[in-house]
């Protein structure tokens, strides 16, 4: 870790030490085009089903009890390829769903890695994603019939956004979303609903200073995918690539609303879209037990 800084081993290690929290996740001061991933689904996707506010939940730092190492070791899945991708998050979710204290600590500013350093958009989905459907699945029976959310304890600031230059032009991204739709039209018909399908194709129609993807309609995307990754309707590493250009075209989306933004619109803005999905975490129950 490039900028791991000892401060942070403390701030991450003492709630756990001195003060009985299972799981310490980081919180970073971040610039307005950082963590979108994050941002627009790891974040609010985790909270509204799982029901703590837990911004970073996904991260190569993390602190943790020995208690919550144990109850971990004793499963028996360090083997499992989701759980080796991010085993962070699957910690963390053993800890919500097992009643342990949670809380969040602020480490400070976030370096992003160098370009290409890291993997790409494909398997970066492929370990965030797959790794949190794994993880409704396999938690399944502990936030079926959970509702709201709750906020954790937080040492330090809860979040940093600093403001930062728009990106030069994203119109690829769009590109690539359009004939992902177009290219997947029969793998999205086996993920999605014939009225989620219809909209999303309509979207992929308008031009790219028109463009839009909403937060209803991107909520409502991502619950079909995570309730077909359930149910299996396709190879499930075809699904988690399905869904690669339309997070594409959302990124796109989101950069074409925001490029002037203030940091704290954007905030605003997130945290409309943990709202949303939380409206609609009824419709993922919906889908998720549904039989076809």
């Amino acid at each position: 870790i490039s900028n791991l800084d000892p401060s942070w081993v403390a701030n991450l290690l003492r709630p756990a030490y001195r003060q009985d929290f299972a799981f310490v996740a980081p919180l970073y001061a971040r610039t307005k085009f950082q963590g979108l991933l994050a941002r627009n689904l790891l974040y609010p996707m985790s909270r509204a089903v799982f029901g703590l506010r837990i911004r970073e939940m996904y991260s190569d730092e993390w602190g943790f009890s020995g208690r919550l190492a144990t109850q971990c070791l004793s499963q028996g899945l360090w083997g499992d390829e989701a759980v080796r991708a991010r085993p962070e998050a699957w910690m963390a979710v053993n800890a919500i769903c097992s009643g342990m204290k949670c809380c969040q600590s602020f480490l400070g500013q976030k370096t992003s890695p160098p370009a290409g350093s890291g993997p790409d958009i494909v398997e970066t989905i492929r370990q965030t994603v797959g790794n949190l459907f794994w993880c409704f699945e396999t938690f399944q029976e502990h936030w079926l019939d959970r509702t709201g959310t709750e906020a954790v304890p937080t040492f330090g600031s809860d979040h940093e956004l600093t403001p930062e230059d728009a990106p030069a032009s994203q119109e690829k991204s769009f590109e690539l979303f359009r004939s992902g739709v177009r290219g997947l039209d029969s793998v999205l018909s086996s993920i999605l609903t014939p009225y989620t399908h219809a909209h999303l194709r309509e979207i992929a129609s308008f031009e790219p200073d028109k463009f839009r993807f909403g937060p209803e309609l991107w909520v409502r995307t991502l619950y079909e995918f995570a309730a077909s990754y359930h149910r299996t309707v396709i190879a499930r590493d075809h699904i988690l690539q399905a869904l690669v250009p339309l997070y594409r075209g959302q990124l796109y989306s989101f950069l074409l609303e925001h490029r002037e933004s203030p940091p704290d619109e954007i905030e605003a803005d997130s945290e409309s879209l943990c709202l949303e999905f939380e409206r609609q975490k009824p419709y993922l129950i919906e889908r998720w037990k549904a039989r076809s």
